[in-house]
């Protein structure tokens, strides 16, 4: 029963870990683009006389810093597509942990590989005075 217990545990454990990375990608997935829809809707959607696409992106990461929870490294890009149309995409970098502690990767253990995660969203990004 020992050498079954030996054998299993390690094999539990590896599991575990997966599953767990697998539910907090997912969490942290479904967030951000609840979070980056939401920000591109609220600042490219209302532009002033004074802004660009570059000062627009600046925005969306800046209130994401400060609105959104989970600590993941973001990218926010924009491309113009002509006639207004404004392509925002962003893209978040998750790096998998330990069961929650960043500590232990640096511990002799192998560095568990990063998971990318992208999505865009398309909008007319008309200034007001072009009225």
């Amino acid at each position: 029963m020992t050498i079954e217990c030996a054998v299993c545990f390690p094999v539990l454990l590896a599991l575990a870990l997966v599953s767990y990375n697998a539910m907090s990608f997912i969490c942290a997935c479904s967030e951000f683009d609840r979070q980056f829809c939401e920000e591109v809707r609220i600042h490219a959607t209302s532009l002033d006389a004074y802004s660009t696409v570059t000062s627009v992106c600046d925005d969306i990461n800046e209130a994401m810093n400060t609105h959104y929870v989970l600590p993941e490294n973001r990218i926010i890009t924009a491309r113009e597509q002509g006639l207004g149309i404004v392509r925002f995409t962003g893209e978040m970098i998750f790096e998998p942990t330990l069961f929650g502690n960043r500590v232990l990767q640096g511990m002799g253990l192998t560095k568990l590989t990063s998971l990318r995660h992208k999505t865009s969203l398309a909008c007319s990004c008309m200034h007001l005075d072009a009225w």
